[in-house]
């Protein structure tokens, strides 16, 4: 009995040593994983050196403010590129909408230049029956890298008033009078191809008197005859000719300024005609005298 305890005592000590010997090979097996592994170690902490970099750099305190950050400037590029690619698409849009506005500009443009010769005739014929018998007028259109009301054309309008003289801008050489007839006769031009309720013309008139002043009370009748047509004259001749009177008078009340609009009657016309004419003096002369211009006018 004695035998066989010890030799049942040596196979457990025996089989403890086996798997004592076995444990030794595994761990000296994962050891030497670990130290073949050494440089994961290094890029661990290299890895969190650069996250402690980043979160100190976005000012955040945690690792999840840091994924949120990262998530926040990731939509911004993300956005930033889709922006990158409609630029892009609008570029390729804005080019062919250019192709077709120079179609339609050089369209317009190509009809404006074969109206243009009549339109200067015209204005020109009309210019001499207003008293300006050797003038000059043209229409210079020159194209423009620009797109607005110009359909990329600069219209340029040159005048002379003089025989022999060349054509200039119109703004350096014609007086008041010359200017408000040419303006009178682009606006009758207008007025006969436009299809306008209503036209305003306030001090059309201006530098003109005598015998011209006759001559564009009858160019504004015409007109009036196709709109209907307002205009603010100091004119005793150009007032005449209207088929109704408007005055408009400024008065003071309580230290306020009044504006006052009154229709006039015959009798009334008469005597604003009259004031006129003459200024305050209502002589029986000046009265019959308002009277035949009144007359003589209708």
């Amino acid at each position: 009995n004695s035998t066989e305890s010890y030799t049942y005592l040596y196979e457990r000590l025996n089989s403890v040593h086996i798997e004592l010997s076995d444990i030794s090979k595994e761990c000296h097996n994962l050891l030497s994983t670990i130290e073949h592994n050494s440089l994961n170690i290094n890029e661990v902490e290299q890895r969190l050196n650069t996250l402690y970099n980043l979160q100190n750099k976005h000012k955040v305190n945690s690792l999840e403010e840091l994924i949120r950050k990262h998530q926040e400037l990731k939509g911004k590029m993300d956005s930033e590129a889709n922006i990158s690619v409609l630029l892009k698409s609008l570029s390729i849009e804005l080019k062919g909408k250019k192709k077709i506005l120079d179609q339609l500009a050089g369209k317009i443009n190509s009809n404006r230049l074969k109206v243009i010769p009549k339109i200067e005739s015209i204005i020109v014929q009309k210019l001499k029956s207003l008293g300006i018998r050797n003038s000059q007028f043209e229409i210079h259109s020159q194209k423009i890298n620009r797109y607005d009301y110009s359909c990329g054309a600069e219209i340029t309008f040159m005048f002379s008033a003089n025989k022999g003289v060349k054509t200039q801008k119109l703004s350096k050489v014609a007086s008041g009078g010359e200017s408000a007839r040419l303006m009178l006769c682009l606006k009758s031009l207008l007025a006969q191809h436009q299809n306008l309720p209503c036209l305003i013309l306030d001090e059309i008139d201006t530098g003109i008197s005598g015998e011209i002043a006759a001559k564009v009370a009858k160019e504004l009748k015409e007109i009036s005859s196709k709109m209907q047509l307002i205009v603010i004259s100091h004119l005793p001749q150009v007032a005449a000719s209207a088929k109704r009177h408007i005055e408009i008078s400024k008065t003071e009340d309580k230290g306020k300024t009044i504006s006052e609009i009154k229709y006039l009657d015959e009798k009334e016309r008469i005597m604003a005609l009259t004031k006129m004419l003459s200024g305050e003096s209502l002589s029986d002369a000046a009265i019959e005298n308002a009277k035949a211009l009144l007359q003589l006018s209708h």
